[in-house]
């Protein structure tokens, strides 16, 4: 009897330990972002086939015009840059020569320092959120920025045989925005650039302009949302 006592308490705690912190999302990934970017992909992704829901986020390239796409809240916006101008519409009758997207059942927030400077800042300081909080067991992790930075800097990607006259390139200025963002550690050069661990895309709160985050400079008050973990 005494034997069979403590067999039960060796086994038990790395069941627990197993059990403690279950995967509260999902990520799928359609192309390669460094072939889409490149003009190398052959993807041609029908947005109207991608599962999403209304905890679904996600980013991405259209496979024709090379708009930015944003997927917030299940909803796709994306933004154009032509002999127009900028075009910014929300749509899902399109192609995609990338896509990376989530359904996050639950997010948890963190307060981001004011001292963040450039994006390189914002990876470090997500870098050390994942550390500090046990994000383990994915090499890719989504998350979200909202709040009002001094300046956001983006660009729009140029679509095919436009003569370029205008700017394809701003910011936004000590306005609200909201941020899609992936950070990976196992997939750069797929879901992110080689040399980088984040990928974001960027609007405001009118969802006037869908733009790659190029820099950031931060105030007090961003929120970085994460995934929560049970």
């Amino acid at each position: 009897m005494m034997k069979r006592i403590l067999w039960i308490i060796l086994i038990a705690p790395p069941v627990l330990a197993f059990m403690a912190k279950p995967s509260t999302f999902e990520i799928k990934v359609l192309g390669t972002y460094t072939d889409a970017i490149a003009g190398n992909s052959k993807e041609r992704i029908d947005l109207k086939s991608l599962d999403l829901k209304r905890k679904s986020f996600g980013i991405g390239l259209d496979a024709d015009s090379r708009a930015e796409i944003l997927i917030y809240k299940g909803k796709i916006f994306k933004s154009s840059f032509n002999n127009k101008g900028i075009i910014t519409e929300k749509t899902n009758n399109s192609t995609a020569s990338y896509i990376v997207y989530t359904s996050v059942r639950k997010w948890e927030s963190y307060l981001l320092p004011s001292t963040i400077r450039s994006l390189a800042d914002l990876e470090t300081e997500i870098a050390k959120v994942i550390e500090n909080n046990n994000y383990t067991g994915s090499g890719t992790i989504p998350f979200l920025l909202i709040g009002n930075p001094i300046s956001a800097n983006w660009h729009i990607e140029v679509t095919p045989g436009t003569n370029k006259q205008l700017n394809n390139r701003g910011f936004f200025f000590e306005d609200k925005i909201k941020a899609v963002g992936f950070f990976t550690t196992d997939q750069q050069g797929v879901i992110t650039e080689m040399n980088s661990r984040i990928h974001v895309h960027v609007t405001n709160k009118r969802k006037e302009i869908v733009g790659h985050l190029d820099d950031i400079k931060m105030a007090g008050g961003m929120t970085l949302w994460m995934p929560k973990l049970k």
